[in-house]
């Protein structure tokens, strides 16, 4: 079992982070990988070196340990004057069930340290909640111990390294697996590696290789290879033609993996860090076909399925926000705009853009063509909201109070002239409506709003400029267009 991460040096400052296997190399030690970390200009936030590996029975440990130490002790001055913060796996017990409960030694330099060695996974555990663990065992024993370690919750993950496992047990750590929402790798994987982060078992191959495919920092590519054998070139690829790889698991070639090629693409697709997805299969399986499944186009509208529009009843007011907005919007405002849609659903046949299309119509011309002569957007028709959100905006945030706003209009003459013209302040006046006659589509909107929206700062503005106005001429009152036009700023700034 294996600890956490532990600091070592007072740097508290964020960090660029290297992480660094390190392997049996009596030839240099650590010289090679710190050698990078400590040459150059420093970075202003420091960096982080974190040495960890596993320990094969070929390995040297006093000259693996040895090199370790003298790589520190002779790059000591640059990675202090460099701000580098220093990581080191720490062994936190060991299990072994064919004794009984003793201390092992080990030793860091001159500074002895003692490890516990326990008989069960259970002990262990309770014993070290925060830990990780490493499973060394043969396609014999790997059904059982396997089995026995997902029986306790903290597990978030398994990599068996274990060809030649039954079917049978496979299946049965599958299945169990799936159930306590476990990802297992295996059981015939060669590792993955996350770069600078971690590696499983043997994959990247040694420190030169590391080094020469990128992999002792991250890119942005996630990988998921089926064969562990073709995963190094893969590697080995991307440093080549891109930026290098975030992150590469090989599931193997069993014929019931722990985890499959899309498991592994679905995790990579939603972490906004990796940029672009690699798939390596193999001949036979199906699990190519899984993928091609999973990438089949579907419209998106602000990250939502166009299939969950339909699912989720999201109304019309839902609907059209998505492509209005990007964005899904609170209940509160969806009902507005359905709200809004039905109030001026029908403005009668007078307004410009039918008539219009009317008289296109009865002059001979088709369908599309009548519809398009209507569409004349402006101040007069549909750009009269736009321009009184902007007029009652700028005024509202450049600290004008209402009846300096009503009187700079005055001053330009613009209350004065007739709405006919186009000239008049948008959102202001009303043919026929008036204060002893108001609109009754304008009362209803200003009614929901003050009941169900966070903030209706500017729609109060608007009415205080509208009983300035009035002051001048009773039909100058706010017109729906004006009243809609400040609640929807009051929207889009409140959600």
């Amino acid at each position: 079992m294996r600890a956490r991460a532990q600091p070592y040096g007072p740097s508290e400052a964020k960090a660029e982070q290297l992480w660094l296997v390190q392997r049996n190399t009596p030839r240099s030690g650590l010289q090679v990988p710190v050698d990078p970390i400590a040459r150059g200009t420093p970075h202003p936030e420091g960096k982080i070196l974190t040495i960890g590996g596993g320990i094969a029975n070929f390995t040297n440990i006093a000259a693996t340990f040895k090199g370790i130490i003298r790589a520190l002790k002779e790059y000591k001055a640059p990675l202090i004057a460099r701000n580098v913060r220093i990581y080191a796996r720490r062994g936190a017990a060991m299990i072994y069930p064919f004794g009984g409960h003793h201390i092992q030694k080990s030793y860091w330099g001159t500074k002895e340290t003692l490890l516990p060695v326990y008989t069960s996974v259970e002990e262990a555990t309770k014993k070290h909640p925060d830990a990780d663990v490493v499973n060394f065992a043969s396609s014999r024993s790997v059904s059982s111990s396997t089995l026995g370690i997902l029986r306790f919750p903290q597990i978030r993950s398994i990599a068996l390294i274990s060809e030649g496992a039954p079917e049978r047990r496979a299946r049965e750590i599958l299945h169990l697996a799936k159930s306590k929402d476990v990802l297992t790798i295996g059981p015939a994987t060669v590792g993955g590696i996350k770069p600078g982060c971690f590696r499983i078992g043997n994959s990247g191959g040694m420190m030169d290789n590391i080094i020469a495919s990128k992999l002792y920092r991250p890119g942005s590519v996630g990988c998921a290879p089926k064969s562990g054998d073709m995963s190094n070139e893969l590697n080995n690829i991307l440093s080549l033609v891109t930026n290098g790889t975030y992150e590469s698991s090989a599931i193997g070639g069993d014929r019931y993996p722990g985890s499959t090629l899309i498991d592994h693409l679905l995790r990579y697709e939603a972490d906004p860090e990796c940029k672009m997805l690699v798939l390596l299969g193999e001949v036979g399986g199906i699990e190519e076909y899984c993928a091609i499944e999973a990438a089949k186009q579907e419209l998106f509208y602000a990250d939502m399925r166009i299939s969950d529009v339909f699912k989720g009843d999201i109304g019309l007011g839902g609907t059209v926000s998505l492509p209005w907005f990007k964005r899904r919007l609170p209940p509160w405002a969806t009902k507005f705009i359905e709200m809004v849609l039905m109030l001026t659903a029908d403005h009668g046949p007078a307004v410009s853009g039918a008539m219009n299309t009317i008289v296109a119509t009865r002059a001979g011309k088709g369908l599309i063509s009548s519809l398009a002569s209507g569409l004349t957007i402006g101040s007069r028709f549909g750009g009269a909201l736009d321009a009184a959100a902007a007029m009652f905006s700028n005024a509202r945030d450049m600290g004008l109070t209402p009846r300096e706003f009503v009187n700079t209009c005055r001053r330009q003459n613009k209350l004065s002239k007739s709405r006919l013209s186009g000239s008049a302040v948008n959102g202001i006046g009303h043919k026929i409506k008036s204060v002893n006659n108001p609109d009754l589509r304008v009362e209803l909107v200003k009614e929901y709003v003050r009941k169900h929206f966070p903030s209706h700062s500017l729609l109060d503005y608007a009415l205080a400029v509208e009983k300035a106005a009035a002051s001048k001429k009773d039909t100058l009152i706010q017109n729906v267009n004006g009243c809609n036009a400040a609640c929807f700023v009051d929207l889009l700034r409140g959600s």
